[in-house]
């Protein structure tokens, strides 16, 4: 599936906002939304932009981008195919990805005519991973807005965790 999917003049990030697919989380190079198939409306399927592959973790669906819309629109993949491109062509900007002007950043395609052009998509690109230092320094300041209930120092103490009040106190717990 890996080279196929380069040959497509549009994403499956396209495809997604033309069945109004509602995404919960976005990453780097993909997306969770709510599933067509299970119903669930947790946001378990994840829709790959790089890889323009879809899987749900709650049901096990998972497919091509042109295997989404075809099972949502009980339709064939070449059925598909021609129907994702007229929706594109047609400038039909009621998701989204009509006019040249109007881009969606969080989907991480530029839009306008898909079809027509040879725009590509392209993930969300990631910030430099911060030093040990600074990563160090961020974690401290959380656990230090962080309390410990008394449930959890219990558990601390008990056989299974084996600590003394004084090594608790002493490691910031």
């Amino acid at each position: 599936m890996g080279s196929f999917s380069q040959d497509f003049p549009f994403g499956i990030m396209d495809v997604v906002e033309l069945l109004h697919l509602h995404i919960r989380r976005r990453q780097a190079d993909s997306a969770y939304t709510d599933c067509p198939f299970c119903g669930d409306r947790r946001g378990k399927m994840n829709v790959n932009f790089i890889k323009n592959v879809w899987r749900c973790n709650y049901c096990g669906e998972h497919g091509g981008m042109l295997n989404l819309y075809a099972r949502v629109n009980n339709t064939t993949n070449s059925e598909a195919y021609r129907e994702i491109c007229d929706a594109l062509q047609a400038g039909d900007t009621s998701w989204g990805y009509g006019q040249a002007e109007n881009i969606n950043p969080g989907a991480g395609v530029p839009s306008g005519n898909l079809c027509a052009g040879s725009q590509k998509e392209t993930g969300i690109s990631q910030a430099e991973r911060a030093g040990p230092q600074e990563i160090h320094q961020t974690y401290s300041l959380l656990l230090e807005t962080l309390s410990l209930t008394s449930a959890h120092r219990a558990h601390l103490r008990s056989e299974k965790r084996g600590l003394s009040d004084e090594q608790i106190d002493s490691l910031g717990v």
